[in-house]
């Protein structure tokens, strides 16, 4: 279950021993949205509840003007925020949208000035992290490995006999791996 200033924001399945997948970020106005917290890396066998996190906004929003063109900013298929821009000014861009396990990319087909209503979308790269294989302090593998891929032993490590690893994740955490 996601919280958001103690009221349910989302709630989502997720199988055990998988990395859980955060839904769109909150949006609260004068604030920035932090993370969630008690997010656990893998999920575990019970019910978890985590809550959003916020931080004062640095930068005001811009006044609201009563005339001219809508800009929907979306992240993940939710409403992040809404701007009304007067023709012909520049379209002024949200903070940054925060998506747990990925890194801000861009938003889609910004035009300069504002011309008419638009949906634009927030796309996001999945952060990539290290596995690390070490036997007896021995560097055997060291793979560069997205968050939520899948993690599969290379097939160098297959044909010297290792087909399992102690502590090796199903699907790659939001960090580096060390096994």
């Amino acid at each position: 279950t996601y919280m958001a200033d103690g009221e349910v924001f989302a709630v989502a399945n997720a199988l055990v021993d998988t990395v859980p997948v955060a839904p769109a970020v909150p949006h609260k106005d004068g604030y920035v949205f932090a993370g969630w917290e008690g997010m656990p890396e893998v999920m575990p066998d019970s019910e978890i509840t985590v809550n959003a996190r916020f931080d004062v906004s640095d930068t005001a929003e811009p006044e609201t003007p009563a005339e001219g063109f809508v800009y929907r900013f979306m992240v993940s298929g939710e409403l992040y925020c809404e701007r009304r821009v007067p023709e012909g000014q520049a379209v002024t861009l949200p903070e940054d949208p925060f998506k747990y396990g990925y890194t801000f990319d861009r938003w889609d087909d910004v035009p300069e000035t504002a011309e008419a209503d638009a949906v634009l979308y927030a796309h996001f790269r999945p952060n990539t992290h290290h596995l690390l294989c070490l036997d007896d302090d021995i560097v055997i593998c060291d793979l560069s490995v997205n968050y939520g891929d899948p993690v599969i032993l290379p097939s160098e490590l297959r044909e010297k006999g290792i087909v399992a690893w102690d502590g090796l994740p199903a699907v790659m955490p939001d960090r580096d791996v060390v096994i």
